[in-house]
């Protein structure tokens, strides 16, 4: 018994071992990316961790800081620093703007 298969067109035997070699890697390479997201996220959530402990501790360490310590937080923390007399004029670095925001309208996401 003969099958009805459609003939779409046809492909050389190295064309064809080509596409089965490149099937056959797909998965190792997608584990690769896995592995590599997996630790993005990783140093992401180390970083964040990292932050907020800073964030939670900066009044004290700022407090404690000699003046070329606080110099190194306030350009951490701020951006477009200006001097207009006695007034000072500056604008927060992310993340910390986002948190300005947050703590303005009372929503964090």
């Amino acid at each position: 018994m003969k099958k009805n298969i459609p003939k779409y067109g046809t492909i050389t035997k190295e064309d064809f071992e080509a596409k089965k070699r490149s099937l056959k890697d797909r998965p190792f390479k997608i584990g690769d990316l896995q592995r590599a997201y997996d630790q993005t996220d990783d140093d992401f959530s180390n970083r964040l961790k990292a932050l907020v402990l800073l964030a939670s501790d900066a009044a004290a360490a700022f407090k404690s800081s000699e003046i070329d310590g606080n110099r190194e937080w306030l350009t951490f923390i701020l951006q477009n620093r200006q001097s207009r007399g006695r007034k000072l004029e500056f604008s927060l670095r992310f993340p910390f703007s986002k948190f300005a925001e947050c703590a303005k309208t009372g929503e964090w996401r």
